[in-house]
């Protein structure tokens, strides 16, 4: 009789727990749920998604770094013309700390 209730017993825990199993799949998380109201400030970013959003801003900072290359290259052909400016900015900035 004990072994009848026992059974009983098991077979009624695994079905509510099959059935919580299932219920906590369907359940998204909390940042989900934030991130699916279209007047959020962030969203759930798929692999796809973020790999193209690393892209990007990996772009950004090539052409950044690009362009600065360019300044650079541009000082360096005119260098002594600016070297002496920045002697005299020097000269200046350590006048000043002199109090003279």
């Amino acid at each position: 009789m004990f072994s009848l209730f026992g059974f009983t017993g098991q077979y009624v825990y695994s079905m509510l727990d099959r059935e919580a199993d299932t219920e906590s799949a369907k359940k998204v998380t909390w940042a989900q749920w934030m991130g699916s109201w279209k007047w959020s400030p962030f969203s759930v970013l798929d692999d796809s998604q973020y790999d193209e959003l690393l892209r990007e801003k990996m772009l950004k900072v090539d052409v950044e770094l690009s362009l600065l290359e360019e300044k650079i290259a541009e000082l360096k052909k005119t260098g002594s013309a600016n070297a002496t400016v920045a002697e005299s900015k020097e000269q200046v900035v350590v006048k000043t700390l002199d109090g003279k």
